[in-house]
């Protein structure tokens, strides 16, 4: 995560102080959102907010839902639609 030009680097499994800066996203909207060939997710918020999450060796990393679509991103990288 990266904000005002600091970049942090945050481990949701680790302790829930930790979390703490993930709270500047709150009330921020979506300005953009690509995934990139390595799987990795690139989210950048309108108040300057950019949460990148790389793929995972053996875990889904991430999840995106829509009305219409579900998409995953499977251990090392692959990102399966359905």
């Amino acid at each position: 995560m990266s904000a005002g030009g600091n970049s942090l680097e945050v481990d949701v499994e680790g302790s829930k102080q930790e979390l703490g800066p993930l709270l500047g996203a709150v009330g921020a909207h979506v300005a953009s959102c690509s995934i990139l060939s390595d799987g990795t997710l690139a989210i950048g918020l309108d108040n300057g907010t950019r949460i990148t999450v790389p793929p995972a060796p053996q875990f889904e990393a991430w999840e995106i839902r829509t009305p219409t679509e579900r998409l995953v991103c499977q251990p090392g990288g692959v990102v399966s639609t359905w």
